[in-house]
C-alpha cells in the first residue's frame, strides 16, 4: 500500500524536531487535528512529541557527564511514565512511532542510570524491522542515539561485573550508531545542495563518542588491524560542516596509534579497494538475523550484521587521485598536517576577554597536534620540517611559553642558531623564573654564536635564581665556561689572569653544589690545566673520570695533564685505554702520534699516522662519495695510495707517488680558508656533530701537517714536503700549511723562503703563536735582535704559556746585554717548560 503524503504541519513538525527547535513544538503540536495530519491517533502523537521536547530540552541543558541520576530521576519521572504508556498501552498505533518512543525511553533511562532498562528498551526498539527513511532523518537519528546510548550502558554494566556482556556486543552498537550518523550527515549534504539550505547537522556528544569509541575498543580488544581499518574508514567518509571536529579528533587519535602502536614491521598500508558504497535514500529496511534464545541480549536486530554486509554505508571519497600511503611514517605525517590544518582554520586568535575559552582550546590542540608532530619528525632527524610546522603555529603562540620552547628547540636542532636565539629570549620574557631557558640561550652563544658576553649574561641570569634552585649549578658551570672563553680572547696578560680566576671561582662554587656532577670537574680541571695548577687538575680530572668514563674529552685532558708532569708512558696507556672505547677520536689519535713519538719514536709515531688517514678515509669517505665542487680540491689521491700501500709510510716513497700541483684558484681566498677554519673548529671538537665537507676536507689536512711534523722530527724533509703540499691541495690558505712549510725552510736553512711562509700564516692568522715565535727565532738567526725581541714579546702577549717563546726572549735579551731580564725570562721558561703538556691544552674544546 503507497505512503500517504504529509501534510506541511507535519512537515513543519519533523524540521523542527531534526533542527532540534524544541521550543517551537508545543506551538505546532497545538495545530495537530484530523485534518492537519495523516495520523489516526492524534492525542498519542501529541504526547509522544511533547514529551519528546521536554526530553530534549533536559539533554540539551545537562548535557553527557553532567547529569545526576537522583536528578535526572525527579525531572524525567513524568515523561518516562508518559512515553511507557503510550509503549505499554499500544496507543501510537504504528510501529515507527512507538519505535522511536523506545528509543526515547533508552535515552532516558541512560540518564536515569537504569542500565538495564535502557538496554531492554533498545532491544524492543529493534525486535521488528527498523526502517531508515531519508524523509524522516529524525527517527534514523534516533536509532543511531539509541543504539549509542545502549553500547554506553553496556559498558557501564561491563564495569559493575555483568559477564554477559560481551565486547562485541558493545562494538556492534557503536558501529552500527556510527555508520548511521555518518550516512546521515553524507545524505544531509547532498541535501543541503539541493535545497540551498544552510542549516548544519548537530551530531551531539553521544553520537559523537559512538563514532571514536568503537576502533578504540576494537583496539583495546588486541584487534590492531580492525581498529585501524575503522579509523581510516571514518576518515574517509565526505567531510561535513557537522564532521569536521570529529575528524580531527579521530586523524589525533589515529596518528597516537601509529605513533605508540604499530612499529615498520607490523606495519600495513592501507588498500586501494575501499569502493564508495552508493548512498541510500529511499526506504531501507535493516532486517533480524539474530536467533532467539530467550535471554534479553539476544533479541538485538542490527547488531547482528556484520560490517562488512552492513546496509548503509556512508559516501566516502574515492578516485584514483587519492594519495595512499607506502609507511607509517607517511600516514602519521598526512593524519597531523591534516589536524594541523583544522586547527589552525579555526584558530581563536581574538585575545579579548569573552573568547578566552575558545583561545584556550585552540591553544590546547595546537599543542596537542605540534607534541604529536616533534615525535614522528624527531625520529626521522626532520628538524628542519619540525621547525617550518612550528613556525606555522606561532599565530596561536602569544603568551604560550610551551609552543615558544618548542619552536626554539626545533631551531637549534636544525642549526638555526641566531634565529633560535631570538625566540629563546621570547621565551625567557614570557616565564624569566625559568633557568632552563637561560641555560639553552648561554649554550647557543657558547657553542654555536660565539657570543660570549650574552653567553655571561644569561648564566648570571640564573645564578641570580638563587643557589636553591635546581639547576644553580649549572648556571656556575656555564658562568665558569663563559669566563674562560673571555679569558682565552683577552689580550692584555692582568686581564686573562683575572678572567681565569673568575673561571676558577665559578666553576668551584658549581662543584660545592653538586659534588656528582662529572662535567663541572672536567672544566675546573681544564681551567686549573690552563692555570699550570697540574696537581689540583690532575685530582679533579681523574675524580672526573670515576663518575664519567664513558666521556672521550676527560681521558684526553687526563692524558694531557700526565704529560705535562712528563708521564708520557702513563699518558700513552691512557690514550690507547681511550681509543680502544673512541677509535674514531682524531684528537686522541693525533696525540697518541706525538706521544709515541716522544717515548717510543718517530717509527712507531708514522705506523700509528697511517691509522689515522685509514680511520678518516673509514669514517668519512661515504660523505664524500657524491660529487661535489669541494671535491676538486681533495688532493692528489696520495691518501688511497697511501691506504692501498701495505708498507709503513716509512717505507712509502710520498715524495714519488705525490704530486706537485697547485691549488685550485676557486679556493685561493682568505675568506675560503677562514670559513674552513671555522667549520673544523667549530665542528670537529664534538664528536656527536656530523662534520660538514668543508670541515670533513679540513681535518684531512690536520692529520697531513701531523703527518708532516713527524717527519720534519725525524729531519726528512722531502717526505715531510710531500704532506705539507697533500695539505696545500686540500687547504691552501690554512696558516698551519704555511708554518710547518716554513719548518722545512728553515731546517734547510732557506731563511728568507720560512720567513715568507711565517708572515703568510701570521697574515692569515694573527694569533698564530707557533708562526710568531720561529719568526722571532729567524730574526734572531739573521742578527735583526730589535725586530726578534718586539716578535717574540708579541707571541707572549697572545700565549704567556709559551715557553719556546720565553726562552728565546730571553736569549736574544742576553744578546742585547740586558742580563737581568734575560735571567727572568729562562727562568719562566723553565718553570713553564716543566708543565708543558704534549700538546696544548686549548686542544680541549670548552662546550657547555
Amino acid at each position: 500500500m503507497a505512503r500517504r503524503s504529509k501534510t506541511s504541519l507535519e512537515n513543519d513538525i519533523e524540521r523542527s524536531r531534526w533542527e532540534e527547535k524544541w521550543e517551537n513544538i508545543p506551538k505546532l503540536v497545538e495545530q495537530l487535528s484530523s485534518r492537519t495530519t495523516t495520523e489516526s491517533s492524534i492525542d498519542a502523537l501529541k504526547n509522544l512529541l511533547m514529551n519528546e521536547s521536554r526530553l530534549e530540552i533536559y539533554l540539551r541543558n545537562n548535557p553527557l557527564g553532567t547529569t545526576c541520576a537522583a536528578e535526572a530521576k525527579v525531572q524525567l519521572k513524568e515523561v518516562v511514565s508518559n512515553l511507557t504508556k503510550l509503549v505499554s498501552q499500544d496507543k501510537l498505533q504504528k510501529s515507527d512511532k512507538t519505535q522511536e518512543a523506545l528509543f526515547l525511553l533508552c535515552k532516558a533511562h541512560f540518564v536515569m542510570e537504569d542500565f538495564h532498562s535502557c538496554v531492554k528498551y533498545c532491544n524492543q526498539g529493534g525486535a521488528d524491522d527498523i526502517f531508515i527513511d531519508s524523509q524522516s532523518k529524525r527517527k534514523s537519528k534516533l536509532v543511531a542515539d539509541g543504539f549509542a546510548h545502549k553500547a554506553m550502558a553496556l559498558e557501564q554494566l561491563q564495569s559493575m561485573g555483568e559477564l554477559s556482556v560481551s565486547d562485541d556486543d558493545i562494538i556492534a552498537c557503536y558501529e552500527c550508531a556510527g555508520d548511521i550518523v555518518l550516512w546521515l550527515t553524507t545524505d544531509h549534504i547532498s541535501t543541503t545542495r539541493t535545497t540551498g539550505s544552510s542549516q548544519i547537522m548537530s551530531l551531539g556528544q553521544t553520537l559523537e563518542v559512538a563514532i571514536q569509541r568503537a576502533p578504540v575498543l576494537l583496539i583495546k580488544n588486541g584487534k590492531m588491524t580492525q581498529g585501524i581499518n575503522r579509523f581510516r574508514h571514518l576518515l574517509r567518509v565526505i567531510e561535513s560542516k557537522a564532521t569536521m571536529n570529529l575528524r580531527k579528533g579521530l586523524a589525533k587519535q589515529l596518528a597516537q596509534v601509529l605513533l605508540r602502536g604499530i612499529c615498520e614491521q607490523s606495519y600495513e598500508r592501507p588498500l586501494h579497494i575501499l569502493h564508495n558504497s552508493p548512498m541510500i535514500s529511499s526506504t531501507t529496511s535493516v532486517r533480524s538475523v539474530s536467533k532467539a534464545t530467550g535471554e534479553t541480549k539476544a533479541s538485538i536486530n542490527i547488531i547482528a550484521c556484520k560490517h562488512a554486509s552492513f546496509p548503509l554505508k556512508p559516501q566516502m571519497y574515492t578516485g584514483d587521485s587519492l594519495f595512499f600511503p607506502q609507511n607509517e611514517t607517511e600516514e602519521i605525517l598526512i593524519l597531523l598536517l591534516l589536524e594541523e590544518a583544522m586547527v589552525l582554520k579555526d584558530a581563536e586568535l581574538s585575545q579579548g576577554p569573552e573568547k578566552a575559552a575558545l583561545r584556550r582550546k585552540t591553544v590546547a590542540d595546537s599543542e596537542s597536534v605540534y607534541d604529536l608532530l616533534t615525535v614522528a619528525l624527531v625520529r626521522r632527524a626532520q628538524y628542519g620540517v619540525l621547525a617550518e610546522c612550528l613556525d606555522r603555529g606561532m599565530k596561536v603562540a602569544f603568551e604560550e611559553f610551551h609552543l615558544w620552547f618548542q619552536f626554539a628547540l626545533a631551531l637549534i636542532s636544525a642549526g638555526k642558531h641566531h634565529r633560535a636565539l631570538l625566540v629563546l629570549r621570547q621565551c625567557h620574557q614570557l616565564r624569566p623564573e625559568d633557568s632552563s631557558v637561560c641555560l639553552y640561550a648561554a649554550k647557543l652563544c657558547f657553542n654555536n654564536l660565539h657570543m660570549i658576553d650574552e653567553g655571561i649574561a644569561f648564566a648570571k641570569k640564573v645564578v641570580a635564581l638563587g643557589d636553591e634552585k635546581e639547576l644553580s649549578s649549572r648556571g656556575y658551570l656555564a658562568l665558569g665556561i663563559g669566563y674562560s672563553l673571555k679569558a682565552g680572547e683577552a689580550c692584555l696578560r692582568g686581564e686573562r689572569q683575572q678572567f681565569q680566576k673568575r673561571a676558577i671561582e665559578a666553576l668551584q662554587r658549581a662543584h660545592n653544589l653538586d659534588p656528582d656532577d662529572s662535567e663541572v670537574l672536567f672544566h675546573l680541571s681544564l681551567c686549573q690545566a690552563h692555570m699550570r695548577q697540574i696537581t689540583k687538575a690532575l685530582k679533579n680530572v681523574r675524580n672526573a673520570v670515576k663518575m664519567d668514563m664513558n666521556q672521550s674529552f676527560f681521558l684526553h685532558l687526563l692524558a694531557l695533564v700526565l704529560s705535562s708532569q712528563k708521564k708520557f708512558v702513563e699518558a700513552l696507556e691512557v690514550c690507547d685505554a681511550a681509543l680502544m672505547e673512541f677509535p674514531e677520536d682524531f684528537s686522541l689519535l693525533v696525540t697518541k702520534v706525538k706521544l709515541e713519538q716522544t717515548c717510543v719514536g718517530g717509527d712507531q709515531a708514522l705506523i700509528t699516522c697511517k691509522k689515522l688517514l685509514e680511520t678518516w678515509k673509514l669514517v668519512y669517505d661515504s660523505d664524500l662519495s657524491r660529487p661535489s665542487v669541494e671535491l676538486q680540491r681533495a688532493g692528489s689521491g696520495l691518501l688511497d695510495k697511501v691506504i692501498t700501500d701495505t708498507r709503513s709510510l716509512k717505507q712509502i716513497p710520498l715524495t714519488e707517488i705525490g704530486s706537485d700541483k697547485d691549488s685550485m684558484d676557486g679556493a685561493s681566498s682568505i675568506a675560503a680558508s677562514v670559513r674552513l677554519e671555522q667549520a673544523l673548529s667549530d665542528e670537529a671538537a664534538s664528536a656527536s656533530i656530523k662534520l660538514s665537507v668543508p670541515a670533513v676536507l679540513a681535518l684531512q689536512a690536520k692529520l697531513w701537517l701531523s703527518i708532516a711534523e713527524v717527519f720534519i722530527s725525524m729531519e726528512k724533509d722531502a717526505e715531510a714536503n710531500a704532506c705539507v703540499q697533500e695539505a696545500h691541495l686540500i687547504f691552501p690558505l690554512s696558516p698551519d700549511v704555511f708554518f710547518q712549510r716554513g719548518r722545512i725552510f728553515e731546517m734547510k736553512e732557506s731563511f728568507a723562503d720560512a720567513k715568507n711562509c711565517f708572515e703568510n700564516a701570521i697574515a692569515i692568522n694573527p694569533t698564530h703563536v707557533q708562526s710568531i715565535q720561529h719568526l722571532g727565532s729567524l730574526y734572531h738567526k739573521t742578527g735583526n735582535l730589535v725586530m726578534a725581541e718586539k716578535v717574540l714579546r708579541e707571541a707572549i702577549n697572545i700565549d704567556p704559556t709559551a715557553f719556546e717563546a720565553w726562552h728565546l726572549l730571553g736569549v736574544v735579551l742576553e744578546a742585547q746585554n740586558e742580563h737581568e731580564a734575560a735571567s727572568e725570562c729562562l727562568m719562566t721558561a723553565i718553570d713553564l717548560e716543566a708543565t708543558r703538556p704534549i700538546l696544548p691544552f686549548t686542544i680541549i674544546p670548552r662546550f657547555l
